[in-house]
């Protein structure tokens, strides 16, 4: 059912991307009910799909640090009981000036960003915490400024380590 949801969530967050306005807005949703005691260890998984080398390293580094804080214990990928992942998203704009018979130019703009963060159990894939952000950028150099302030966000959103259960927000 949680995928179903999750999958949901993911749609509609990369179509509602296109009109998101220009605040930051971050949201997050774990499987419902779930109880996040019974994981010890995360680790990592770096995908160069949906990395961005610019913010990837720091976004990664900092949710490391904030599950740590939370109770779990960092592992390699073959021991974790949860995976830990980011994926960030850039939508481009193209201005395309001038016309046919003079030649084109063709600019592109970054103009969007989406960050997502999940946590899936390693063994059944079974994602049960999912976190995302969307923000406009005016421009590439805001990247690194607005992927910070949502990662802040999102790893607030984190679960911790404890007996009480965690309820679908």
């Amino acid at each position: 059912m949680f995928k179903r949801v999750a999958a949901v969530a993911l749609a509609s967050m990369l179509i509602s991307l296109a009109g998101c306005s220009a605040a930051l807005h971050v949201e997050h949703q774990a499987a419902a009910k779930h109880d996040f005691s019974k994981y010890k260890s995360f680790a990592v998984l770096h995908h160069p799909v949906g990395a961005d080398a610019r913010v990837t390293p720091a976004l990664e580094r900092r949710a490391a640090e904030a599950m740590t804080k939370r109770g779990f214990t960092q592992v390699a990928a073959a021991r974790a009981d949860l995976l830990l992942s980011f994926k960030v998203l850039l939508r481009h704009d193209l201005e395309v000036a001038g016309d046919a018979s003079a030649g084109t130019d063709v600019q592109e703009e970054l103009a969007g960003k989406t960050l997502v963060l999940m946590l899936q159990e390693r063994v059944s894939h079974r994602v049960v915490w999912l976190g995302w952000s969307q923000a406009e950028l005016s421009s590439a150099a805001k990247l690194a400024s607005t992927a910070r302030v949502a990662a802040e966000q999102l790893v607030s959103r984190l679960p911790k380590r404890t007996s009480q259960r965690v309820a679908t927000r």
